[in-house]
């Protein structure tokens, strides 16, 4: 049985940060990428014009952001270029989750198992068309599995590596854009856009749910959903945004010579776990930034249990942070609880795991299984079994932990140590007497 395939589908075709979670049950076979022509902004033009043009037929989290050129007093569009005047922004981006979208070694992993899909898939992950060695101008007999694709003279390898940099999300139609647009002695065009501070800036793309049944693909992102949902509940006036919490304000340079003020943040951390081994201090330094998303509460009935009682311990998980459902995003991702209940001498009286997360059969047909995530707001209470010691304290211990991937997919794509798998996210701990 072929392995259930994971992919990334682009969330709008005007927007597309990073977006969520798709897997395909069908076949593996398909030609292998070539990497592309030498060429000039002529024939980049041409074949970027056939490009739109296919992608105007196709639905729009399978295209790419809209065409667009450096703009004037730019000589291209790569962070490294934005951070030579905006050092402090590209030294926090440099350490996100955006910057690491396409060099992530689990999405490549995922990415390999269907190449005859990769034109679909990598439109979230490469957004910009000059980002993308090739790009379809069609597809044969209108199969979804046969592109025509064709190389792109426009290509630059260095945006490429930039995944979603700067100009994914702040470069349109040949303007700088930013939530003022006031850029004095700015080098470049600049204007406002007050789409960057809207949760549908985020929502467009962190809000895929869809089934291409061609593909038997399904993309379960449903992030944008939940948000809706949530922020329906909310009192007027409340912090709504994606970037109240995303993109917390931080003290920094707007630009080189400025001085310090208040802006937000652009590391992106997600739920701070790091995509590499090689980001977990950067993202260690982050966590005071963004709060855990669930809050424990810790009882024990009877509050003082009897000598050899039979008693419970009640851990209240509370999605108490979040806008959304926790965890969120792709299917992968999952919470694990582990509570463990010791007597006098460190003997343990109880050890209880639960897991909570979406579950998915990808086999023959992609289906939802089961979905215990904690929706926002949400508070949900564990019960735990043990019998009491014949006297002393009992110590209650919850461990959270959150993970990106589990071990079954973690040895399958063969990545141990090469991705992070997961993080502490909080430890919780209560001692009860035992009542004589």
């Amino acid at each position: 049985m072929t392995h259930a395939s994971w992919y990334v589908m682009a969330g709008a075709a005007l927007l597309s940060m990073i977006a969520g979670s798709c897997r395909s049950g069908g076949n593996t076979s398909a030609a292998p990428h070539t990497p592309p022509a030498a060429g000039g902004t002529e024939g980049a033009s041409s074949v970027h014009t056939e490009a739109t043009a296919f992608f105007a037929t196709q639905p729009s989290y399978f295209q790419p952001l809209a065409d667009t050129r450096p703009p004037e007093g730019l000589q291209a569009m790569d962070s490294v270029t934005c951070g030579g005047c905006h050092v402090d922004q590209l030294t926090e981006w440099r350490d996100s989750i955006h910057a690491r979208a396409w060099d992530d070694d689990q999405y490549q992993a995922e990415l390999a198992k269907d190449p005859a899909i990769r034109w679909i898939c990598i439109n979230c992950h490469l957004p910009l068309f000059d980002q993308q060695a090739q790009l379809p101008v069609g597809l044969t007999e209108g199969d979804l599995r046969q592109p025509v694709l064709k190389d792109n003279p426009g290509y630059d390898e260095a945006l490429r590596d930039d995944a979603i940099g700067c100009a994914a999300c702040h470069v349109r139609e040949g303007w700088v854009e930013g939530p003022t647009g006031a850029s004095p002695g700015a080098p470049h065009r600049t204007r406002a856009s007050g789409d960057l501070v809207e949760p549908t800036f985020c929502t467009r793309c962190h809000g895929v749910e869809v089934y291409v049944d061609q593909l038997d693909l399904v993309c379960a992102f449903a992030t944008g959903r939940e948000w809706e949902t949530w922020r329906g509940g909310q009192p007027e006036g409340a912090a709504t945004r994606c970037q109240d919490c995303h993109m917390p304000r931080v003290e920094h340079r707007r630009w080189i010579g400025a001085s310090p003020a208040a802006g937000p943040h652009h590391a992106f951390p997600g739920s701070l776990i790091p995509k590499r081994p090689a980001d977990t201090a950067a993202f260690e330094a982050l966590q005071g930034l963004i709060p855990e998303g669930v809050e424990v509460a810790l009882s024990v009935a009877p509050p003082e249990p009897g000598s050899g009682a039979q008693a419970s311990v009640r851990v209240t998980l509370t999605n108490a942070n979040a806008g959304h459902s926790v965890p969120t995003g792709d299917p992968e991702r999952y919470l694990e609880v582990l509570t463990t209940v010791t007597g006098p001498g460190g003997v343990e009286l109880a050890r209880q795991v639960d897991v909570i997360r979406v579950r998915y059969e990808w086999h023959p047909k992609p289906k939802l299984v089961s979905d215990n995530r904690l929706t926002a707001n949400e508070a949900r209470t564990l019960e735990v079994p043990f019998v009491a010691p014949a006297a002393g304290e009992i110590e209650v211990t919850v461990q959270v932990d959150k993970y990106r991937i589990d071990e079954h997919a973690l040895a399958y794509h063969n990545l141990e140590g090469k991705v992070v798998p997961g993080r502490p996210s909080s430890t919780t701990r209560l001692t009860v007497p035992v009542a004589p």
